[in-house]
């Protein structure tokens, strides 16, 4: 799951673990944010608890605790024929 990079990975002052060439973290606390994307910038403010991934296809931001719905929107992609998303 995404939560478990928290353990994995050493999380800065705020508690974030950030995966991205460019960001702008700003009062953001115990979030993750990931990205694929060598030319966009993410850039967070006042936000906690959140996941936010970004790849070349699609976005998904959800709060920390809801992470585990990922694998339904993964079989309602699959259901509507939507896999390209996968």
């Amino acid at each position: 799951s995404w939560d478990s990079l928290f353990d994995v990975i050493k999380p800065d002052g705020d508690e974030n673990v950030v995966i991205i060439d460019e960001s702008m973290i700003m009062d953001t606390h115990r979030s993750l944010i990931y990205s694929t994307s060598k030319k966009k910038l993410i850039a967070t403010i006042g936000v906690d608890d959140l996941i936010v991934i970004d790849s070349e296809d699609a976005l998904l931001v959800c709060h920390r605790d809801q992470a585990q719905k990922v694998r339904q929107v993964i079989a309602r992609l699959k259901e509507s024929k939507r896999e390209e998303y996968l």
